[in-house]
């Protein structure tokens, strides 16, 4: 199993919180950009998106427009579930 990073708007803090998708404040860049984690999924070339970070979007049902960046994550299957126990949510 494999995960991604996705690099997004604080706009959607609620929508992570309420979807138990853990995140925390970007590092570098604080209070404007949420750093979330999820699964990846696999790419679907017949699908009728064809970007493969708009299709993740779609999957999850994540605004693309809210998201900054998309990258890989080397987390492995035991840090996700720590982070998912212990994501942050400020108040």
């Amino acid at each position: 199993m494999s995960f991604v990073l996705l690099h997004c708007q604080p706009s959607l803090k609620e929508w992570l919180i309420d979807n138990n998708i853990p995140f925390r404040y970007s590092a570098k860049h604080g209070n404007n950009e949420l750093d979330a984690i999820v699964e990846d999924v696999d790419y679907e070339p017949d699908n009728y998106v064809i970007d493969p970070d708009e299709q993740l979007c779609e999957y999850y049902g994540l605004d693309y427009q809210q998201i900054n960046c998309i990258e890989a994550s080397d987390l492995t299957q035991s840090e996700y579930e720590e982070a998912m126990v212990h994501y942050q949510q400020p108040a």
